[in-house]
């Protein structure tokens, strides 16, 4: 953990802007339908460590994970009850803001539930939308966020645009 904060101090005066926090291991669970045992105490610990960062607009909040749900239902039954308890801990530090990352499946029908609600602890919500590049992508990523992302905010909720990188893919 003082690893990750002294790379966050470096990262904040580098950017010279505040920084989303990412989750640790542990307090969500991928694909499971429910919480695991003591995610709880590991946010409480979370606020003894970052409080300060949180005051002094070192960090501006947090960021649920990459892809963590395999369904809509865990958007509800974890993603939600962990941005709720992560603002009841550190509004009163900051505001702070919770974003969550999903892939394009919680919107597709073919592949699992999708009359999922996104909870109002959320702030900022984004899905992937990867294809070969180009205007393809770029039209994908907008029918997503029309049909899937946007009807389901409510007025204090922003989308997050995540363009496609593929550094790593071996794509040109």
């Amino acid at each position: 953990l003082e690893q990750q904060i002294e790379a966050t101090l470096v990262a904040h005066r580098e950017l010279a802007a505040p920084v989303l926090w990412s989750l640790p291991p542990g307090i969500i669970s991928p694909g499971a339908v429910s919480l695991p045992l003591g995610w709880e105490d590991k946010l409480a610990d979370l606020h003894t460590a970052l409080s300060p960062l949180v005051k002094k607009g070192v960090v501006a909040g947090f960021f649920t994970g990459d892809e963590q749900c395999a369904n809509g239902t865990c958007i509800e039954n974890q993603l939600g009850p962990v941005a709720e308890r992560l603002h009841a801990l550190f509004d009163a530090d900051g505001p702070v803001l919770v974003y969550a990352n999903e892939a394009l499946k919680v919107c597709d029908p073919k592949r699992g539930n999708t009359s999922w609600v996104l909870p109002a602890s959320i702030d900022l919500f984004s899905v992937d939308v990867y294809s070969s590049g180009g205007l393809a992508e770029v039209a994908a990523v907008q029918a997503a966020v029309e049909t899937c992302v946007l009807p389901r905010l409510r007025p204090h909720q922003s989308a997050m645009l995540v363009p496609g990188v593929f550094g790593n893919s071996g794509l040109p």
